[in-house]
């Protein structure tokens, strides 16, 4: 036996020195394939997950992330709204929709938002000055 034991796994990235890969395992279903007996011979991965391997080759696994992150990015996108905030940390500046006021940066969502969360003198002024934008406009 060569090399060192606990060393066979994925080796450092050379051209990328703040980067690393760590393992995840996520289960597949697997099969049990029977003999004329019905002692189980082999166990075989679900169908589904053996065509995705076919059709990608080795570069499934590239796959899957290539999918994650288009998953994730559609579900920040409708789910959630940047706000003035600096962008630091993992949620970085995204906030819920379900929350349309940014406390830290004082930031909305929507103009409708702010405007319901206003009292009713600013309304009437915010109202008055739009009303005045729009005799200008004309």
């Amino acid at each position: 036996m060569s090399g060192v034991k606990g060393k066979s796994g994925r080796k450092a990235n050379p051209d990328a020195s703040l980067e690393r890969s760590k393992k995840y395992t996520f289960y597949v279903k697997e099969y049990a394939r029977t003999n004329a007996n019905g002692n189980i011979v082999e166990w075989v991965e679900d169908s589904y997950f053996q065509w995705f391997k076919i059709h990608h080759g080795a570069r499934w696994q590239e796959r899957v992330r290539a999918w994650m992150r288009q998953d994730v990015q559609h579900y920040r996108q409708k789910s959630y709204w940047q706000c003035n905030c600096p962008n630091i940390g993992v949620m970085g500046n995204w906030r819920s929709k379900k929350a349309p006021h940014c406390r830290l940066c004082d930031s909305y969502y929507r103009e409708v938002d702010r405007i319901n969360n206003m009292s009713y003198t600013e309304k009437q002024e915010y109202y008055k000055r739009k009303m005045e934008q729009l005799k200008r406009e004309k």
